[in-house]
């Protein structure tokens, strides 16, 4: 199981010139690597999202009249 570095293998520069990185040459490992991207940008969203939940209930309480 061998890895393709996007960066030196001029055909992938070509067809991908905005990714960084490397893709591995099998395709389960694809998947995995894919699956990995979207799993860590799914958290990261999640994240942000919940955040701004707690910030948005948080200062809800200030608008209330006691």
């Amino acid at each position: 199981m061998g890895e393709v570095d996007i960066d030196t293998y001029s055909h992938y520069r070509r067809a991908y010139d905005r990714i960084h990185g490397y893709m591995p040459e099998s395709p389960g490992a694809r998947r995995a690597v894919v699956g990995g991207i979207v799993l860590f940008i799914s958290g990261f969203m999640l994240a942000k999202m919940t955040a701004l939940s707690v910030l948005f209930v948080g200062s809800g309480s200030r608008l209330v009249d006691h």
